[in-house]
C-alpha cells in the first residue's frame, strides 16, 4: 500500500479524559492511515495542531475533502518556502527544511 500525505492546521478536540483524549480533529477518520503532529498551538479562538496526515493513495480524495473543511487549513510547504525566500531576508534561497531549522533555533533560544 502506497501512502500520500498532506500538511494541515486543524483544531484540537477532546475533553482530555481517558475516554476522550485531546487530539487533532479529523485524525480519527477511518481513511487516515497514520498521522504525525506536535504540541498544540494556543490561540484566542482555541488550540490548533500542525499535522501531517497520511492516506492510502487510492483514497487521496480524502486529503482534498479535509482541505474543504471550514476549520482545516492545508499547508503547502513549497508555497511557504517560496514566500519566505521572496522576502529577501537572506542573500540566497534556502529550503523549507532549512527555514524550519533556522526558526526553531531562534524560537528556542
Amino acid at each position: 500500500m502506497a501512502l500520500v500525505s498532506g500538511f494541515f492546521i486543524v483544531p484540537e478536540v477532546g475533553a482530555g479524559t481517558e475516554d476522550d483524549p485531546q487530539r487533532p480533529k479529523y485524525v480519527d477518520d477511518s481513511r487516515v492511515v497514520k498521522w504525525y503532529g506536535g504540541e498544540a498551538i494556543s490561540h484566542a479562538t482555541g488550540d490548533y495542531h500542525a499535522v501531517r496526515v497520511f492516506v492510502d493513495d487510492a483514497d487521496d480524495v480524502a486529503l482534498d475533502q479535509l482541505e474543504q473543511q471550514s476549520d482545516a487549513f492545508r499547508i503547502y510547504p513549497a508555497a511557504v518556502e517560496n514566500a519566505l525566500n521572496a522576502t529577501n531576508m537572506l542573500p540566497v534561497d534556502i529550503s523549507a527544511r532549512d527555514w524550519a531549522l533556522m526558526f526553531s533555533k531562534f524560537l528556542t533560544e
